[in-house]
């Protein structure tokens, strides 16, 4: 089987796998995790641990995805609708990973979350991310209905 075969079964499974991870951990795992534990701050401290992963995984799968197509010419890449939905559920992916969940812990660390101020600055930033997550999770819905680009018939 050529290479130019495998790259929409590929991408296919790249897309599964970042969609999947999304919508489990975030509407299977986390809701599951605060129903049954007990303990809300441990189930939001693994809820977090796994967001984080969740963030990771989306990240190697949109660097796979954007090089599965990468000796294409970036002019032809750029006019591809579905290479701008990688683009921006990666940069949700690091933003959620690199800016939200160092803000949250920062935080917890420093501030009672559970009562006052702390409680609504860590309101606001968690309506932020499940926002952020929520649109993620939209768009890679979309992701997975839409075919692989163009580019990857060639």
């Amino acid at each position: 089987m050529r290479a130019e075969h495998l790259a929409e079964p590929i991408h296919r499974a790249l897309v599964a796998i970042w969609a999947g991870a999304l919508w489990t951990v975030g509407y299977l795992v986390a809701p599951t995790l605060f129903g049954r534990l007990g303990d809300p701050v441990l189930a939001g401290e693994i809820a977090g641990w796994l967001f984080e992963r969740v963030a990771q995984v989306g990240l190697v799968c949109g660097v796979l995805l954007l090089l599965l197509r990468g000796r294409q010419c970036h002019r032809v890449l750029l006019r591809e609708p579905t290479v701008w939905l990688v683009l921006a559920l990666m940069a949700a992916s690091a933003v959620q990973w690199q800016v939200l969940q160092p803000m949250m812990h920062a935080l917890k660390a420093t501030t009672d979350v559970t009562g006052g101020s702390g409680r609504e600055a860590f309101g606001r930033l968690h309506a932020i991310a499940g926002v952020l997550y929520l649109a993620q999770s939209v768009a890679a819905l979309a992701l997975v209905a839409l075919p692989p680009w163009r580019a990857a018939r060639v």
